[in-house]
């Protein structure tokens, strides 16, 4: 997902809202997320990539992502998965 898409999210929202109020102590959106030591995704340049599908599963496992979060991370991955067979 590239910064700039979360960045317009961001921008519905309150400027008071404790998200904006954490990035503003960095400047922008790209030096919060550098400050983010998060196993599940890493920063490439100004897109932001999840792990690989191994990677998030062992994250899941030991607690680190919640059920609700990886249920839909494996029904996405399995769906374009799929599609990507189809096209090979």
């Amino acid at each position: 997902m590239p910064i700039s898409e979360v960045t317009k999210e961001m921008q519905k929202l309150d400027p008071k809202h404790t998200v904006n109020l954490f990035r503003k102590q960095f400047g922008n959106i790209s030096g919060c997320l550098k400050t983010i030591k998060n196993p599940v995704f890493y920063l490439d340049s100004s897109t932001i990539k999840l792990q690989p599908y191994d990677k998030v599963k062992e994250c899941y496992q030991a607690g680190a992502v919640d059920s609700e979060s990886w249920e839909v991370f494996d029904k996405a991955w399995k769906e374009t998965d799929d599609q990507r067979k189809q096209f090979s």
